[in-house]
């Protein structure tokens, strides 16, 4: 499983023509789903707990049922998932706080997702994506490390590149306490993250790259989704590239 401390990670990232190439330290295995990722791996246990035990009910758009379904599951259905996940210490310190705040909770899960884009750790040098709430994550790389702002809150990220079969996974030092949603800037950038899902491989840019999109620290790369409030009864709505479409109360 390459998704424990010590297995490959990436090192760099380069592009030519219309590929993007990853390089890595190390041998590859297949990664396994969202679930035994968490479970692969101790740093993620707190997080992984939260996931499992935190039920959204969803409203799926194939029989027309409102039907409960853990964090996690929610997770392992989008394609393109990229994840900051609080390690275990900040779980257990920050997480208690808001826990007991749903509609709070959800929000500030929300700005710890990129879907619909998966971003690797060589990516992360003065670049902004946007947050499934629709928020700005501020990526920055220095001597110290590389690290994400949201909102008043900075994390570093400890351990980058957990790498799933849907996506990839980085362990932060703190929970991204950011409760604040925009969800026109969270439908954008979703809308612009699978229009370029779409985009033929015949392009002569490099895949990956939207269309005025810079890693200069000006720029929004395209991101995620829209989890997005739809009516009184806070219910949220998720479209994932797979063409699935869910609600979320």
């Amino acid at each position: 499983m390459n998704s424990r401390t010590g297995d490959p990670q990436v090192l760099e990232l380069t592009s030519y023509e219309n590929l993007k190439i990853y390089v890595v330290d190390g041998v590859l295995d297949y990664p396994g789903d969202v679930n035994s990722v968490f479970e692969a791996n101790n740093g993620l246990a707190g997080f992984a707990n939260l996931a499992r035990n935190t039920n959204v009910p969803i409203w799926d758009t194939g029989d027309g049922r409102i039907e409960n379904a853990a964090l996690a599951e929610v997770l392992s259905g989008i394609r393109g998932l990229t994840l900051l996940v609080p390690s275990n210490q900040a779980s257990a310190q920050e997480i208690p706080q808001i826990s007991n705040n749903n509609a709070q909770l959800w929000a500030i899960l929300r700005n710890h997702i990129i879907n619909a884009t998966t971003v690797y750790s060589p990516s992360f040098v003065n670049v902004t994506y946007v947050s499934a709430a629709g928020q700005y994550l501020h990526f920055k790389t220095n001597s110290s490390g590389k690290f994400v702002t949201s909102g008043d809150t900075t994390a570093r990220i400890t351990q980058p590149d957990v790498f799933t079969k849907n996506g990839v996974f980085h362990i932060i030092d703190r929970v991204l306490l950011n409760s604040q949603v925009n969800e026109d800037a969270a439908d954008d950038a979703f809308e612009s993250a699978t229009e370029l899902a779409g985009h033929s491989s015949t392009e002569t840019g490099p895949v990956g790259v939207p269309t005025g999109g810079s890693n200069d620290g000006m720029g929004v790369n395209g991101a995620v989704g829209n989890l997005q409030d739809v009516s009184v009864f806070g219910i949220f709505a998720l479209n994932v590239v797979l063409g699935s479409s869910f609600l979320f109360a």
